[in-house]
């Protein structure tokens, strides 16, 4: 079973790296082509984000229908095409529409849909780490990979469109020893409906959190580079000095953040350190004058993202009821996907316009109040799940069993003929809960 988890989060892994490993070198290779301007390099930086915020929802609509294995082979080949479109772009624009293209693929929830559909019930939250790993790990690796290849000058960007298509080519591969799986049926006692997502104000704030973090994400990847040409005259053979250890740092750092979130409950201490991180790094990039410094910002800020990456997801599952998933966790992904296109827009949009002059005080307010909307937020440090097989007395005995003090929500896996009951231990244990039903 968590063989072909591995595989599919090889998969989903390779092709997050096609869209990261460019990042830290884009913005110089867009001001070196025709047309180029800071405008469009935020552009390009996030303009995929939009078009896997538009097509991801209609993806996994057409892989319910379809198949999974279909929809992700015609998503990657997408990736591909675009991939190939950025690397021979004559100019600005048409390195634009490729990276929209690249964003078309968006398999990413089809990705998660089918690791839902091979994984049992008790295992599927590992499998969900696993594969959040794979796509982090991707990160980190494209930031290092697509510095250092800027050692051979900014013109490496071609190379690595390239490679993004080769790699995805072979990605495909990965699907074939994955057995065609049987669709999961649930049994819910509420159906599902908008309006209580609607006033769920912790998945609101977690949502912008999202938002947030890939707004200034996208943003860094503008002002890195720009900063340290018109500060310090280095040019894209030096990025890697700064990338590198960042990016390193920045995976030791997710270790002690899953920990302190998941096991020790501390969601909102650790998002909040997150916070007053990223607010220290644009502090030091934008006012210092020492090279030094400004390494210093740059590994803050990688910090403060990687104590982010690891919880979020998790975070935002916690708030949703089963029922809603699809609904909740499809707007918490496609608001992180709007953040890095206004990341890209909004940013380049400041820096053109008004240079340095306002972005650190617009940066400064955003952080306060995303530091105040932490404390508005209810951390959910004590919901579990408990697991019993379906049998016909347990059936009868649950009716009302909703109305027992610290049961959220419970509902059944016709599939694999389980019940599945989430309570909170603060109100009951699991033995005290076991003896209402059996």
């Amino acid at each position: 079973m968590f063989k072909y988890v591995g595989l599919l989060s090889l998969l989903l892994g390779c092709r997050f790296f096609g869209l990261f490993v460019v990042m830290p070198l884009l913005t110089l290779y867009v001001l070196n082509l025709e047309g180029g301007s800071l405008f469009y390099a935020g552009i390009a930086l996030g303009i995929y984000a939009l078009s896997q915020m538009i097509f991801q929802v209609p993806f996994g609509a057409l892989s319910d229908r379809f198949g999974r294995k279909i929809l992700i082979s015609i998503g990657i080949l997408i990736f591909v095409i675009g991939s190939i479109v950025c690397a021979y772009a004559p100019n600005a624009h048409w390195l634009i529409v490729g990276r929209f293209l690249q964003g078309v693929g968006a398999i990413g929830g089809v990705v998660s849909a089918m690791i839902a559909d091979i994984v049992v019930e008790e295992k599927r939250t590992k499998a969900m780490a696993i594969m959040g790993g794979s796509i982090s790990l991707s990160f980190t690796l494209a930031i290092i990979i697509g510095s250092t290849m800027g050692i051979s000058g900014v013109e490496s960007v071609h190379n690595l469109f390239i490679l993004s298509a080769v790699l995805s080519i072979l990605s495909i591969l990965l699907l074939y020893p994955i057995p065609k799986i049987d669709e999961v049926y649930y049994q819910y006692k509420i159906q599902s409906g908008f309006k209580e997502i609607l006033y769920n104000r912790n998945l609101h704030i977690i949502s912008l959190t999202n938002f947030l973090q890939k707004f200034c994400l996208t943003l860094s990847f503008i002002l890195i580079p720009t900063l340290l040409q018109e500060k310090f005259s280095i040019q894209s053979d030096g990025l890697w000095k700064l990338y590198v250890p960042a990016a390193l740092l920045g995976v030791l750092a997710m270790g002690p953040s899953s920990i302190f979130a998941e096991k020790k409950g501390f969601f909102r201490a650790v998002l909040g350190v997150g916070v007053v991180l990223f607010i220290c790094s644009y502090v030091l990039m934008l006012k210092t004058s020492s090279e030094i410094i400004f390494m210093f910002g740059v590994i803050l800020f990688f910090i403060g993202f990687s104590l982010h990456e690891p919880i979020m997801q998790s975070l935002a599952s916690r708030f949703i009821k089963t029922y809603q998933k699809g609904k909740g966790l499809g707007m918490f992904t496609s608001i992180g996907y709007l953040g890095s296109f206004c990341g890209g827009i909004l940013g380049s949009s400041i820096l053109s316009w008004y240079q340095n002059g306002y972005l650190l005080e617009i940066v400064c307010g955003i952080g306060i109040l995303w530091l105040f909307s932490l404390k508005l937020m209810h951390a959910p440090k004590y919901l579990k799940n408990l697991y019993l097989p379906l049998e016909s007395h347990l059936l009868q005995r649950l009716h009302g069993i909703e109305n027992i003090k610290g049961v959220s929500e419970w509902y059944i896996n016709q599939t694999e003929k389980r019940v599945i009951i989430r309570y909170n231990t603060a109100f009951i244990n699991e033995e005290n809960l076991k003896e209402r039903l059996l």
